[in-house]
């Protein structure tokens, strides 16, 4: 490049001799940057570096230096927690000066109201075959003293032969029970409470464990045969809701060819069908009218009619109408055989599918009978 440079100012210097003018000043050609060898950096990083090599260790540019505030005290103090009903004293470390009425982690401590009942109450309303009264007061007390945490609960009621959830609706229906005994109001103030929403059902429960260690205890083998059957589901379902849009889009089209028909009254022929072809047409040119589907559906109406043997019918107002509701009825008929080759065919294939899904189970069922086939017997 610097070659091509030198050539056309070597000449305007010549001819600047010779007008006796002073000669032009060439530009200065920026010299390319050389590689200095640096203590401790290769000289392929010395070149990546550029004209500028970046320190190793970036300079800081001065900043305001933070500013601390005070140290804070800190003091070993007792407290108290009101939560707590034996008065027991604790300690923490506390900031100076801090004081509190009250430990602030108290507010947390929310308990449930559990309705409590009287010998003449028991007596009269919550007397049943199975529980006791003493069984009664001490699931009471313990789901007070416990906080209605059942499993603990549970695991420290002396009697071994109820369940969990014999606890539960025995406790849920005496708090139930109680709660409309006491209502005065004939059950206007207590139709919102959550007792009356959602009643406590022993049997659900008890499925929806047994459901729980079912599905606990399954293996890898059949978690993965559910996400197979699962998936299977989900294609299905798409499937499904394809066929429903294709079966309204038919119905749809059925149904706009049946209001074209009955709409339909004698034609009337206007001044731009006389004025064609030289003025004039022929009611036979208006019979094969055009209609809104694909040359390739219309080409199959006229296939369809002239089997039927009406491919040339004698022209009239009311063959003209008649004829051409048949061949909207022809297009529905057509729709409706493409529909159902469609529905024959995933048949089929949900039918192979099926086959090939019991295969596996139907040689297995043949393995575990043990007989299998006798050895000189050969299966047709």
């Amino acid at each position: 490049s610097h070659c091509f440079l030198r050539a056309p100012l070597k000449a305007m210097g010549d001819a600047a001799d010779i007008l006796c003018v002073q000669r032009p000043s060439s530009p200065k050609l920026k010299q390319p940057f050389k590689n200095k060898n640096r203590d401790g950096m290769s000289r392929e990083a010395v070149a990546l570096g550029g004209h500028a090599l970046p320190s190793i260790v970036p300079t800081l540019s001065f900043k305001e230096k933070r500013k601390r505030d005070k140290p804070v005290h800190w003091e070993w103090k007792a407290f108290a927690n009101s939560a707590r009903e034996d008065g027991a004293l604790f300690h923490h470390w506390q900031k100076e000066g801090v004081q509190w009425d009250d430990y602030p982690f108290a507010r947390f401590n929310k308990k449930s109201s559990i309705m409590t009942y009287t010998d003449d109450e028991y007596s009269k309303y919550l007397q049943t075959s199975g529980w006791t009264k003493d069984e009664t007061d001490r699931l009471m007390d313990m789901a007070k003293r416990f906080d209605q945490r059942w499993i603990v609960i549970h695991d420290r009621y002396h009697n071994t032969s109820r369940s969990a959830e014999d606890l539960k609706d025995r406790f849920y229906w005496v708090q139930t029970r109680l709660l409309e005994t006491r209502d005065t109001s004939g059950g206007d103030e207590i139709q919102d409470h959550p007792l009356i929403i959602r009643p406590y059902q022993k049997e659900y429960e008890v499925q929806r464990k047994a459901h729980l260690e079912r599905l606990f205890a399954r293996s890898k083998d059949i978690e993965r045969d559910e996400q197979l059957l699962l998936d299977e589901a989900k294609k299905i379902q798409q499937s499904q809701k394809k066929r429903e849009k294709e079966r309204k889009r038919a119905m749809e089209k059925v149904r706009q060819n049946s209001k074209k028909a009955s709409e339909r009254a004698a034609p009337v022929l206007t001044e731009e069908q006389l004025t064609v072809s030289g003025g004039c047409c022929l009611r036979s040119q208006l019979m094969k009218a055009a209609l809104d589907v694909t040359p390739k559906t219309a080409q199959k109406v006229n296939l369809v009619l002239e089997a039927v043997g009406l491919g040339n019918p004698l022209a009239s107002d009311q063959t003209q109408v008649c004829y051409q509701g048949l061949r909207e009825s022809i297009v529905a008929l057509l729709e409706w055989q493409k529909y159902l080759q469609k529905k024959k065919y995933e048949y089929d294939n949900l039918k192979l599918r099926k086959q090939e899904m019991l295969r596996p189970v139907a040689k297995s069922k043949r393995g575990a009978a043990g007989g299998g086939e006798p050895a000189g017997k050969k299966r047709r």
